[in-house]
């Protein structure tokens, strides 16, 4: 599966990640078993990991609401895994996965929201 490249402090998905994202939500609609893992990266400061925390909910809201996707079918992850900060990995869910959770509140509510 893809990495979602994002620009700058941007959370907006560019046309041809959307693209990608497309063809993400076509392979997930022709394997209704699989789940996939949606992670974002962060560096150790609050504004990095809200930022990945933006991006990861940018692409689930994405497949979610534009592409159909069942939400209980993306598990959200971000901050402490390694990574480019610039991008959303996707990858299949293994069963050592089934802990991680489809939704997460923010980190960092009351930081400024990036555009």
């Amino acid at each position: 599966l893809p990495s979602i490249t994002f620009k700058g402090r941007t959370v907006r998905i560019a046309r041809d990640q959307q693209a990608m994202l497309d063809n993400v939500a076509n392979q997930l609609r022709q394997s209704p078993d699989c789940k996939v893992v949606v992670t974002g990266h962060a560096q150790a400061s609050k504004a990095s990991e809200q930022l990945a925390w933006d991006r990861a909910n940018a692409v689930i809201t994405y497949l979610t609401e534009k592409q159909g996707v069942s939400a209980d079918r993306l598990l959200f992850q971000y901050s402490g895994v390694p990574g480019d900060i610039n991008s959303v990995d996707l990858r299949a869910a293994t069963d050592a996965d089934s802990g991680l959770p489809n939704t997460t509140p923010p980190p960092h509510p009351n930081l400024r929201r990036s555009k």
